[in-house]
C-alpha cells in the first residue's frame, strides 16, 4: 500500500492525498480498500469509506473532511485474502500514551529520540554499557518497534561516545498514538 505522503507528514482537514496498491506481482486484484478514523473518506469529503481498485497503481483520493482528527487507517484486502495496511495522520490530533514495552529492569536514561511509523511514534530510553556489554543480553520486544529496535539502541549508545558495540543495559520503549484530542 502506498500514499503520496511521507511517514512524518500529515493530511490537513478538507484536503486529500492519493493512495494506491503496489503488490509487485504478488497480489490478487481487485483490491478492496477500507478506511477507518474520524472524518476520513475516499473520493470526496462525503465519499464512501470502502472502495475497490481494479489493479495495482490505480489511485484513489483519501479525504479528510472538516471534522477529521487523529489518524486514518487504510486496509487493502485482495481477492486471495491477503491484507496490507497504512496510516495517515490528520493535522488535527495529539500524541497520547498507548503502551510501554520494558526491555529489562531499569530505564530512566536519556531518550534517544522518536521513531515514527504511521499513526505511532516510539521513544527510546537506554542505558549504555560498552565496557562490559558481553555480560548483557540483547534486549528487544520482538517486533514491538519498527525499524530494528535493538539497532536503534546501539546507535544511540554509539552517539553518546561509546566506541564498541554497546548493548542497551536497561530501558524501555514508550509507544504513543496520534489520536483525536
Amino acid at each position: 500500500m502506498y500514499k503520496n505522503l511521507e511517514e512524518t507528514q500529515t493530511l490537513n482537514r478538507e484536503a486529500s492525498a492519493l493512495v494506491w496498491v503496489v503488490s509487485d506481482g504478488y497480489g490478487c486484484p481487485p483490491y478492496t480498500l477500507t478506511v477507518s478514523g474520524t472524518g476520513f473518506h475516499f473520493e470526496s469529503q462525503i465519499g464512501p469509506t470502502t472502495v475497490v481498485l481494479d489493479n495495482d497503481f490505480k489511485t484513489v483520493e483519501l479525504w479528510a473532511d472538516d471534522t477529521a482528527c487523529g489518524a486514518a487507517e487504510i486496509i487493502a484486502t485482495d481477492t486471495c485474502g491477503k491484507e496490507a495496511n497504512a496510516s495517515v495522520r490528520c493535522s488535527s490530533g495529539s500524541w497520547q500514551n498507548d503502551d510501554i514495552c520494558n526491555y529489562c529492569n531499569g530505564g530512566g536514561w536519556p531518550q534517544g529520540g522518536w521513531v515514527y511509523s504511521g499513526q505511532y511514534r516510539y521513544s527510546l530510553s537506554a542505558g549504555c554499557d560498552s565496557a562490559s556489554c558481553v555480560n548483557y543480553p540483547k534486549f528487544n520486544c520482538n517486533g514491538y518497534m519498527p525499524g530494528g529496535e535493538v539497532e536503534a539502541y546501539y546507535n544511540y549508545c554509539r552517539s553518546q561516545g561509546h566506541t564498541r558495540d554497546a548493548y542497551a543495559r536497561g530501558g524501555y520503549v514508550t509507544r504513543q498514538i496520534w489520536a483525536c484530542p
